[in-house]
């Protein structure tokens, strides 16, 4: 999990017992929607390891997009796919404590498999559709 690399390395460079040479990584969700939902409007998304272990998932509101999200690179480029949707405001989201998420089918969505590049910023652009009627 991106969260337990960046713990791990918190922890060796906080009291010095290994010696730290972490590359990190970083991604930058930037979201798009054109539908009828009124903006501005929560929205929820969760990213999915493909080649491995690891997950990650949060809330926004849209038109905005999150703060990059970074993690210890394993020095290899990475398989992912992102799921972000809307939810109703009073709904629940995807916060980074829930281990897993998913949208309902009435909520607009959307998907994109990416490679999380191995250092750097990687950014991902996710469109997000009203469901079909």
């Amino acid at each position: 999990m991106i969260a337990s690399r960046l713990g791990l390395a918190a922890v060796c460079c906080a009291f010095g017992a290994l010696r730290c040479s972490y590359e990190y990584h970083c991604i930058e969700i930037q979201p798009a929607y054109s539908g009828t939902v009124q903006l501005p409007a929560p929205y929820a998304y969760y990213g999915t390891r493909n080649d491995g272990p690891g997950s990650f998932g949060g809330d926004w509101t849209l038109p905005g997009s999150p703060d990059p999200i970074c993690a210890v690179s394993e020095g290899k480029d990475e398989s992912w796919t992102l799921v972000a949707w809307i939810f109703p405001p009073d709904g629940i989201g995807c916060p980074p404590t829930v281990a897993r998420c998913a949208p309902n089918p009435q909520d607009p969505q959307g998907a994109t498999d990416f490679i999380f590049k191995k250092s750097g910023t990687t950014v991902v652009q996710v469109t997000i559709s009203d469901p079909s009627p």
